[in-house]
């Protein structure tokens, strides 16, 4: 169980939200450093893979990705641990969402999943900020966030369950409809000025409920809580290809599987797209991409 609900919502009750963003932003950019500064890092959904990398000046990634024969739908990570001692890791990382006529950039953060079905991102997901945020610093977060989605021209959406949009405000008692395992709730959905066929999802998560995982969080990228730590929460953005968007990229998927090994389930590693990012079949006539 959530610990210290009840105090949670007593303390909101009375509390008015009197943080600022720029406050948030220093807290999280505490843990940058000469050594160690905050990157910027830029990315769209249906972008290709080649370009992401090579626009980013991911050039040593591009390396180990084709000297480990990572197939061609494993996803990228890109993290930015705590703890000083990962000196090659950034201080942290400022993700902007590249969408060409409505850009939108979010808070500096960890950790970052790029996912891609052959030559091409299909998601992208963050975790930020930082540090895990306290009440009040996460319910401001929410109204900044919103607010960045909204200004930018990014379209709200009923995606959610019951015709869900946007969030009116976050309580206590919505972490509590989670029975077991990390305690969430949504925060919105939206979808870009130029991309009908890419959703967004926002939603913050009780750090204190979650467990360690490959990437969810704490994920060892943070100090562990002690046991009496008041609740902490992180935010989770995830844009994503609808499903029509992922079938046909995974028909260009297998199509070059089978071009290469003659089978359609057998992983090929994702360089040989590096190599030839643009190729197609012989018969292709996708929709999304072209």
């Amino acid at each position: 169980m959530m610990r210290r609900v009840p105090l949670i919502i007593a303390a909101v009750m009375s509390i008015p939200l009197l943080f600022s963003w720029s406050l948030l932003t220093m807290r999280a950019a505490s843990k940058a450093s000469p050594q160690r500064p905050v990157i910027e890092i830029s990315a769209r959904v249906l972008q290709q893979y080649t370009q992401f990398l090579r626009e980013n000046d991911l050039q040593k990634e591009e390396a180990n990705i084709r000297r480990y024969e990572d197939p061609d739908d494993f996803p990228y990570y890109l993290t930015a641990r705590a703890d000083d001692r990962y000196v090659d890791d950034p201080g942290g990382i400022v993700l902007t969402y590249a969408a060409v006529d409505c850009p939108v950039t979010l808070p500096a953060g960890r950790q970052f999943r790029f996912g891609h079905v052959g030559p091409i991102l299909d998601d992208i997901e963050a975790i930020f900020p930082l540090e895990p945020m306290s009440w009040d610093d996460m319910q401001a977060m929410v109204t900044e966030l919103i607010g960045r989605f909204d200004g930018a021209g990014w379209k709200r959406v009923p995606a959610g369950p019951q015709g869900f949009s946007v969030t009116d405000g976050i309580t206590a008692a919505d972490f509590l409809r989670v029975k077991s395992g990390t305690k969430w709730t949504r925060v919105g959905y939206w979808r870009p000025c130029d991309s009908p066929e890419v959703l967004a999802y926002a939603e913050v998560r009780h750090y204190d409920s979650s467990s360690p995982g490959s990437f969810m969080p704490p994920a060892a990228l943070s100090q562990p809580l002690p046991d009496e730590a008041p609740d902490r929460f992180l935010m989770r953005v995830t844009f994503r290809a609808d499903d029509p968007v992922r079938d046909e990229l995974r028909e260009l998927r297998d199509a070059r599987r089978i071009e290469v090994t003659g089978h359609p389930d057998r992983e090929i590693p994702v360089s040989i797209w590096f190599d030839d990012p643009d190729w197609r079949p012989d018969d292709w006539n996708g929709k999304f991409v072209k």
